[in-house]
């Protein structure tokens, strides 16, 4: 099983002109949006495709490695935001609800699609900040396929800006 699915990624890299590394990467890159967006947060999630929009575009190429999202502060019961503190308790909050509410959401969704948590690792800083955005969750994945090229990690950032 393990040799198809290098196969795949060895093909369709040369179908697509990128090494197979490249192809995995977009490939976890997939797996984890459609693992939010199949979450119980769906709805208050929105997708920053910042760089994806302007590849699409060919205002750029590059490759992206990060995952931005806005969570809309109406899930962590902020109506309004009227004020420094109330912005720097929302940053709190939102801190919060990444590492932990949602860290686990995105276990269990990772779960539901078939991906076995020995395949990745998502690590964190377990000090939430008030005072600046983004939150994040690094995202490890064990590559199938060797990868010749220090730029690209085995490592999708997902980053949060309340």
């Amino acid at each position: 099983m393990q040799n198809k699915k290098i196969h795949l990624l060895e093909q369709t890299g040369i179908t697509k002109g990128f090494p197979a590394f490249v192809i995995e990467k977009y490939l976890w890159v997939c797996i984890l949006l459609k693992s939010i967006f199949q979450s119980r947060y769906a709805n208050s999630i929105i997708f920053k495709a910042g760089t994806s929009l302007s590849k699409t575009n060919d205002v750029i190429d590059r490759f992206s490695e990060d995952i931005d999202f806005i969570i809309d502060r109406h899930l962590l019961g902020f109506d309004e935001l009227n004020s420094k503190s109330q912005i720097k308790k929302l940053r709190k909050s939102s801190g919060g609800f990444i590492i932990n509410k949602f860290r686990e959401e995105l276990i269990q969704q990772l779960d539901q699609l078939g991906i076995s948590k020995e395949l990745y690792e998502i690590k964190y800083n377990e000090d939430v900040d008030d005072t600046c955005d983004p939150n994040t969750l690094e995202i490890y994945y064990q590559s199938l396929v060797p990868v010749n090229n220090a730029y690209i990690q085995q490592k999708i950032s997902y980053k949060n800006v309340a």
